[in-house]
């Protein structure tokens, strides 16, 4: 049922059945009707001003009528919840009837209802947490009264202060109830909002609509959330706004903004001067190893990759390396990137495994698909249905730099009426096409670059002794664990690989910069943890789960009883398996997960003998 035909029947909804739908929603668990009854009656010794029957007991009709207008589902056997999508019309309507902080006073009072103790609050279920952090935020609360429900969100393993905000505010955006939130705690939700729109762009359409006729106080207050919709600006190709509010600014992520649009405007030396002087400074206050994220991040590494200059290639694999450790976070694109440097040297097959990360937002999918059209990859042409998704979720969002772009590889496809759209796109705001920066590389092209590196290789082996870290992998014997050494391997006068030796932990984390280490040693030495005891003494740990994701694609990974045998280390992903049983089907997941290791965070199939496939669990 749609959320327009839900606030219809709210509108007629009488008082009575208001009232069940509304105290199902905040309370965010299933009651059963006696529950119901004994809510309506506390309810309802709270007023004077209603007919005591609007206060009855809770009756069958009652809920197969309101079961009937879908505002009302049978969660299991006798107990009722509101589904996710009438909750807010719910609340609305509470409102409206003048019954909301009742229900919220009388959920509150019940002995199961977590209270306030030293600062803490302990809930029983991470829907409990939920329920007490909506009646705080639309109650008005102030920030030291939000953040423990807040921090009572992330005590639950799916929980997280993210998820928590969305759910309430974001999943939809409702700006009447937002308007509610205490003005504290609204810049706060107002940034996650901002953020997650950048990313989801299906979801963003009510806050879109609502920050275009609520222009943001340009105050320093207000700065995150101001840089974060200025972002958001620069992907719906808005570059007019977003050049206005990024000026309001100094901060290094003003300043990298401010050349994001001036690199979208075709003008690449202003927009690298902008880059420099943000990285600068962001450097003085967060550590020679910050990095801008997202789309700022993005367009300077290809800014400096577009000058086709060593220094400034060089810079950039520098900057992609550091902010490709964090592999499964929402920079996605750096790693296309990174991949696409890797192939256009002759480091990496296109056919390879590693570029097949899957990518799951839309602007992950437009950097994927760019990376495909510059490598000349046929794959990109099989995506044409996934492209076209993606398209009509940009387009339909506001998001026209995205679906401009996506639109543009659909046309180079066959389709004029795409190609048409970019175009005009493009004239209506100004910005640049990302496709024509790079010419396609050829797979001869990238062949031929393979072969002259592999020359140069040689020929530097005849002038010294070669050294490279070997990752030797064990199994256990249940094969649930592994382990994982460093070896250091030499390269012998016959051209053959030495057995090597172990390299300790602590020597791969401070030696970092060693020169037989590459970039994808340095993400699995990112997986080793420094802990220090109570002197202050250090010892170092290696997340084995970490370290096996960071190993998909290695080509020096060998197995410890035999290491000269190579050992191919594939990513995976989780399946559905359904088997037909006589009495039904059998569901499954494949590859099976050990429920007794809780929690689960990647599991490992040995395939082959030479293959290992990790699935990393999310």
């Amino acid at each position: 049922m749609d959320l327009d035909h839900i606030k219809k029947e709210f509108e007629t909804l009488p008082l009575s059945a208001t009232e069940i739908s509304a105290t199902l929603g905040l309370i965010y668990e299933p009651l059963s009707r006696a529950q119901l009854s004994a809510y309506r009656l506390a309810i309802g010794n709270q007023f004077s001003t209603f007919k005591l029957e609007q206060f009855d007991p809770v009756t069958s009709e009652e809920i197969q009528a309101l079961r009937g207008q879908g505002l009302l589902v049978e969660a299991k056997s006798g107990t009722y919840k509101c589904p996710k999508e009438a909750i807010n019309p719910a609340i609305h309507a509470a409102l409206r009837h003048g019954i909301f902080d009742a229900i919220c006073t009388c959920i509150e009072s019940t002995k199961t209802f977590p209270k306030l103790s030293y600062g803490t609050l302990y809930s029983q279920s991470y829907e409990q947490s939920i329920s007490g952090l909506r009646m705080a935020l639309l109650r008005r609360h102030a920030p030291d009264k939000v953040q423990p429900w807040l921090d009572a969100c992330c005590r639950f393993a799916l929980g997280s202060v993210r998820r928590a905000v969305m759910e309430i505010c974001g999943e939809p955006f409702d700006p009447i109830l937002f308007a509610r939130l205490h003005p504290g705690v609204q810049s706060y939700v107002l940034d996650i909002l901002l953020e997650e729109a950048i990313w989801n762009q299906s979801n963003a359409i009510e806050l879109r609509r609502w920050f275009d006729s609520n222009s943001p106080d340009l105050t320093p207050a207000n700065m995150n959330a101001v840089l974060k919709a200025t972002e958001l600006y620069i992907w719906r190709g808005e570059l007019d706004q977003a050049l206005v509010w990024a000026k309001s600014y100094t901060s290094p992520q003003a300043v990298a903004l401010q050349g994001a649009v001036m690199l979208l405007r075709g003008h690449p030396t202003d927009a690298l001067v902008d880059f420099e002087r943000a990285l600068k400074e962001l450097r003085k206050l967060d550590g020679s190893r910050a990095y801008f994220a997202g789309l700022c991040g993005f367009l300077y590494v290809l800014a400096l990759l577009k000058e086709n200059q060593v220094a400034k290639t060089k810079r950039a694999k520098t900057y992609i390396d550091v902010a490709t450790r964090d592999l499964y976070g929402k920079d996605i694109p750096f790693q296309f990137i990174q991949l696409m440097i890797f192939a256009r040297e002759g480091i990496l097959n296109a056919d390879e495994e590693r570029l097949k990360i899957p990518a799951t937002t839309i602007p992950a999918k437009m950097f994927q698909s760019l990376v495909y059209y510059w490598l000349d990859i046929p794959r990109l042409k099989n995506a044409k249905a996934i492209l076209t998704d993606a398209y009509k979720t940009a387009h339909n969002s506001g998001y026209e730099f995205l679906s401009a772009h996506i639109a543009e590889l659909l046309g180079d496809m066959g389709d004029a009426q795409y190609t048409t759209a970019a175009a005009d796109s493009r004239a209506k705001h100004g910005f640049v096409n990302l496709v024509d920066w790079f010419e396609a590389q050829k797979l001869w092209q990238r062949q031929l670059t393979a072969l002259s590196n592999l020359a140069s290789s040689s020929r530097g082996a005849a002038v010294g002794p070669n050294l490279r870290l070997a990752w030797m992998l064990e199994i256990s014997a249940n094969s649930d664990d592994v382990t994982i050494e460093a070896h250091e391997q030499k390269l012998n006068a016959r051209g053959v690989w030495s057995a090597g030796r172990k390299v300790a932990l602590k020597r791969l984390v401070e030696d970092e910069k060693s020169e037989f280490t590459d970039v994808q040693d340095r993400r699995v030495i990112a997986s080793i943890e420094r802990n220090a005891d109570y002197y202050g003494r250090s010892s170092f740990e290696l997340d084995s789960d970490a370290a096996l994701v960071a190993l998909i694609g290695h080509p020096q990974v060998f197995w410890m009883d035999t290491p000269t045998v190579r050992v191919e280390v594939l990513a995976g992903e989780p399946q559905l398996l359904v088997q037909a049983k006589k009495d039904g089907f059998k569901v499954s997941i494949q590859p099976t997960i050990n429920t007794t290791v809780m929690p689960v965070d990647v599991v490992f199939t040995k395939e082959t003998p030479t293959r290992l496939r990790v699935t990393k669990i999310t």
